[in-house]
């Protein structure tokens, strides 16, 4: 009896030599990754470019592997700061990774360590929700590359997504955050609308990406909130199709363009906390620059582009249009001119002949907003 526990005792001792053996044999980390851009993913992946070379090498073999659903991907040794950056560094360069949450976890073995994705769906379902998106995101595109210009091709985006997409900040929706929440939902909250216009302008090789920060609607508090910058002939701009979208009290659906290639100096009118690692000052695709919709004054010719700007937009569904004017003094003089003088029933009559719906042209609602003097048309009983 001794013998035996003695002999099993020896046993024990001679694994845990063997255990001990492979333990000191995986302390030489066994990890080598590549820290350059790699040609999968977005081809723009403005973020990546701003992280260190440990973090850079952990988003390539995450990048690599995930797709193919593993339960773990060894990356370089982290720490949490350059966990966070690297990994939402990955999920805001490729929103086409919408199988997996913003949560995960890095543990180590020894010198190896490995990340655990939190997966939102089983392989074969995004298999099939990913072809769907882009299927319709091929339509999109498509449509945008019938357009010959780069300006063009945003706008498309931009109508397309607006005119098909509503806003909604539903808990539940777990996908409200997606490409697959606004392109196949048909509702998403910012962060659904900012990556999915970087996902159709990735598309149409034009350089996007997506920022974070805060932004006060009116009468509301500060909330979190994201957007886009965009680059055209080598200058940067804002785009927020989420303000962009507004929910209108008496229902409707009006395409705006307040928020559509603006200057930081405009944006921080309402939207703060945000550092997008490049200057936003150039002017020249801002829309309503773009489009010689700026005025200075609301004479003849002020009101024939708006006759032909309006009724583009209520042909294409939207329940209104916007007026945006130079200064105060344009501002205060149009809402004189239409409001108090009732000129803006006289040019709805001008507008109602070129449209293919059914317009009042006795009742109109409309708000102005003094910080961009933006006069917004509301076509809507």
């Amino acid at each position: 009896m001794n013998a035996k526990r003695i002999l099993c005792l020896l046993l024990c001792l001679l694994l845990a030599a063997s255990a001990g053996g492979c333990a000191l044999h995986d302390l030489t980390p066994r990890f080598s990754g590549d820290a350059s851009l790699l040609p999968i993913g977005s081809p723009y992946k403005h973020y990546f470019e701003l992280l260190s070379e440990t973090e850079k090498t952990a988003y390539n073999a995450v990048l690599t592997e995930i797709t193919a659903f593993p339960e773990r991907i060894e990356v370089p040794v982290l720490t949490r700061d350059e966990l966070n950056s690297m990994y939402e560094a990955l999920l805001y360069d490729n929103p086409e990774l919408f199988f997996v949450s913003g949560k995960t976890v890095v543990r180590q073995v020894k010198k190896r360590a490995y990340l655990y994705p939190e997966y939102r769906m089983a392989a074969p379902d995004f298999e099939a929700m990913s072809r769907k998106c882009g299927e319709i995101a091929e339509q999109i595109a498509q449509q945008a590359r019938e357009k010959t210009t780069p300006f063009d091709r945003e706008r498309v985006v931009h109508d397309r997504l607006i005119s098909t997409c509503t806003y909604t900040n539903d808990e539940t929706n777990v996908y409200k955050g997606t490409i697959y929440g606004a392109l196949c939902g048909g509702e998403c909250a910012c962060e659904g609308y900012a990556k999915t216009t970087k996902y159709l302008l990735d598309m149409l090789d034009i350089p996007c990406f997506v920022v974070h920060g805060n932004s006060t609607p009116p009468g509301s508090r500060t909330e979190s909130h994201m957007w886009n910058v965009v680059q055209l002939d080598g200058e940067w701009y804002h785009l927020d199709l989420t303000w962009d979208d507004p929910v209108l009290d008496k229902g409707g659906e009006i395409v705006s363009y307040s928020y559509f290639n603006v200057t930081d100096e405009m944006l921080r009118r309402t939207h703060t906390d945000f550092d997008a690692h490049v200057a936003c000052t150039a002017t020249k695709y801002n829309f309503f620059a773009h489009e010689k919709l700026l005025f200075k004054q609301f004479g003849d010719e002020e009101k024939k582009r708006t006759v032909t700007f309006a009724s583009q937009l209520l042909n294409a569904g939207s329940d209104g249009f916007q007026l945006r004017f130079a200064d105060k003094k344009a501002f205060d003089s149009a809402q004189k001119t239409l409001f108090d003088k009732e000129q803006i029933y006289a040019l709805l009559k001008r507008i109602e002949p070129n449209t293919q719906r059914k317009i009042s042209t006795k009742r109109v609602t409309y708000y102005a907003t003094e910080d961009d003097f933006t006069i917004n048309i509301i076509l809507v009983s």
